[in-house]
């Protein structure tokens, strides 16, 4: 084997060190790049839970009974105790199902949560709803009232009262 013959191997496996190199690249630069996608919709994620922290703390800090009372009052109203009571209950109810539910479900459909977390966060919903139907009328008015977009979560909303009803008829029927 001559010298020509040596240098001829050693650049053809050089040659394929590259593109091994090259190929191990491609696939380490597709797993990076999926993390930044992953640390992206986590950040944003982090964003929209802290935004929504703040709305719920804002709407519960404005069911005060004096902050309700002038709330009827500046829209012509009569600030009795059961108007005030009614408001915060309302109140309560948005923050509740309009804000922190509405984030969760979110993050639901945007992967941040498992099947099997949803499905216990759902059930737990179903339920509470069930043996809440004050609740349940007041959300339901409050999607109706407020002109609720036609959205996903809407629909859900909508489907997971109506199942509560059904449950709590057939619970009644039962009795």
């Amino acid at each position: 084997m001559t010298l020509s013959d040596l240098a001829s191997i050693g650049s053809f496996v050089s040659g394929l060190a590259v593109l091994i190199s090259l190929v191990f690249l491609y696939f380490q630069l597709r797993q990076v790049n999926e993390q930044v996608k992953q640390n992206t919709r986590h950040t944003q994620a982090t964003l929209w839970q802290g935004a929504s922290d703040r709305g719920v703390a804002q709407i519960l800090a404005m069911a005060d009974a004096d902050l309700c009372a002038a709330y009827i009052s500046g829209n012509g109203g009569a600030p009795t105790a059961d108007a005030i009571k009614k408001r915060q209950f309302q109140l309560q109810v948005f923050a509740w199902y309009q804000i922190s539910f509405a984030e969760l479900f979110q993050q639901a459909n945007d992967g941040l949560v498992s099947d099997e977390r949803w499905k216990r966060i759902r059930d737990n919903l179903l339920q509470f709803l069930r043996a809440e139907p004050g609740s349940r009328r007041m959300m339901f008015d409050l999607m109706e009232s407020d002109g609720a977009p036609n959205d996903a979560y809407t629909a859900f909303l909508k489907q997971t009262i109506a199942e509560a009803e059904k449950m709590e008829s057939a619970r009644k029927n039962v009795s």
